[in-house]
């Protein structure tokens, strides 16, 4: 029998200072600063059944320390002439990382400085209609998983793990967005172009290890000699998209929001790799759906939809597949307590299945973040109104801070 168990070991600090100072009534200047610093601390633990106790494998746990300070400096100028308002935006960003392979000793640290220019154009035809350009520099950082380079077992045949080495990846994002507002729907839809330079993609190779796997014991079939396969991230390519987004939101009432979303692209994908070539095209779709709906005497439903097309490229594909989300919540006490329903992943269904190919293997591969979840949990706010400011004050600080330096959201399989 074997044991997993993970602690993971978290420290955040965020600053912000933000200086705005309105010229006239049309426009504004505004620059700041912003600080943020993270600690985690992964310890991630094996251990096998032997006897009466679990003992745990030196050979597969490992503890994993990973740093991250990111300091910003930032302007902008804002400028509105009649119905059109112009948005000028310049933030420099100075990172360092520090990665502790502590079960290895293997320490790194990486250093670097970018600028992120941003701009913004929008023409109001009327308040419920406008056009918008936008162009801006974004950066997303390797995670912790893809950074850590102890190896990770799979199977006996297969393991993964991380690369010290990753620098992040940087795209530069044009759209054109139009906004058009009727009584009971909002209809928003855009096309883009966007070109991200080294993309963090993995790429499996054979170890040169052969394993030998025995099919049936009771049966007289070959004893099967299968290469051990090893998978880790590289900075492999550019990747160049164009493609377009259509967003719909129905609000008939008060206690009714319903949204969905369909984005569709076009992907060149150009890298090269040991003289090997992972140039592909291909058309990637996706969609989400979320809605709330208040329910009677005191109740409410949140749901949460996402699906995503199949995709390949040159040694890979993956199937499609999604998942849904959603709360039911009971308002008690007053409405100072809530009894909350919350489950994920409620049709069991976000499986990743992937295959990997090469000359000299073909690889099938299963994989998902958790096993579908339902938490029931109950709160009480003794002052109702400090605890409504309080959160009002984070959601603020925690809020979209988009001046082309923020980290690029990603979902990942």
């Amino acid at each position: 029998m074997k044991k997993y168990q993970i602690l993971i070991f978290k420290k955040d600090f965020l600053g912000q200072v933000d200086f705005i100072y309105p010229i006239d009534k049309e426009t504004e200047f505004e620059f700041g600063y912003r600080g943020s610093f993270l600690e985690r601390e992964t310890d991630y633990d094996v251990s096998f059944l032997t006897g009466n106790s679990f003992i745990s494998d030196s050979g597969l746990s490992n503890i994993f320390n990973y740093k991250e300070s990111v300091n910003s400096l930032y302007t902008q100028f804002g400028k509105k002439f009649d119905k059109l308002s112009a948005l000028f935006g310049l933030r420099y960003e100075n990172s360092k990382q520090e990665i502790n392979q502590k079960t290895t000793n293997q320490f790194e640290i990486k250093k670097y400085s970018d600028l992120f220019p941003t701009l913004n154009l929008a023409y109001e035809f009327s308040s419920q209609e406008s056009l918008t350009f936008g162009y801006s520099k974004r950066i997303r950082r390797p995670r912790g998983w893809d950074i850590n380079p102890f190896p990770r077992r799979n199977s006996v045949t297969s393991f993964r793990r991380g690369n010290p080495f990753l620098n992040p990846t940087f795209t530069t994002s044009l759209e054109i967005d139009y906004l058009k507002r009727f009584k009971k729907f909002t209809l928003n839809t855009s096309i883009f172009y966007r070109q991200s330079d080294g993309n963090i993609e993995r790429i499996t190779e054979e170890t040169g290890e052969i394993v030998d796997l025995i099919v049936d014991s009771d049966s007289n079939l070959p004893i099967l000699q299968v290469p051990v396969l090893d998978s880790y991230p590289i900075n492999l390519s550019n990747n160049k998209r164009i493609g377009s987004e259509l967003s719909l939101t129905y609000t008939p009432s008060r206690s009714v929001r319903l949204n969905a979303s369909f984005t569709i692209n076009s992907s060149s994908i150009r890298g090269q790799y040991e003289d090997q070539n992972f140039d592909s095209d291909n058309t990637n779709w996706s969609s989400r759906f979320n809605g709330f709906i208040r329910l009677p005497k005191d109740y409410s439903l949140q749901f949460f939809g996402f699906v995503r097309g199949p995709s390949e490229n040159a040694f890979s594909k993956r199937k499609a597949f999604g998942f849904v989300t959603g709360a039911i919540q009971k308002s008690l006490l007053d409405k100072k307590g809530t009894l909350s329903l919350k489950f994920s992943d409620l049709f069991n269904t976000s499986k990743s299945k992937s295959e990997s190919f090469r000359d000299t293997f073909y690889r099938k591969s299963e994989g998902r973040w958790r096993m579908p979840t339902y938490v029931l949990t109950f709160s009480y706010r003794f002052n109702d109104n400090k605890y409504k400011q309080r959160k009002k004050n984070i959601r603020r600080n925690q809020g979209d801070f988009d001046q082309g330096g923020g980290e690029e959201p990603i979902f990942n399989n």
